[in-house]
């Protein structure tokens, strides 16, 4: 039983360093996309842009 546990346990250790690798890629792909939207809501109020439910 525990020759088996640690037989596993560097895989184990690689899946769990696989999937932080994963969320840190996805968390910075869905900045960078925050930060695009925002400079691009900038460039817009920046701009003489009317918005077309503007009163």
């Amino acid at each position: 039983m525990t020759t088996k546990v640690q037989k596993l346990l560097p895989s184990f250790n690689n899946l769990i360093k696989e999937i932080i690798k994963l969320s840190n890629n996805i968390i910075s792909t869905r900045s960078k996309n925050t930060k695009r939207a925002s400079q691009i809501i900038n460039s817009f109020s920046n701009s003489n842009f009317i918005f077309p439910f503007h009163h």
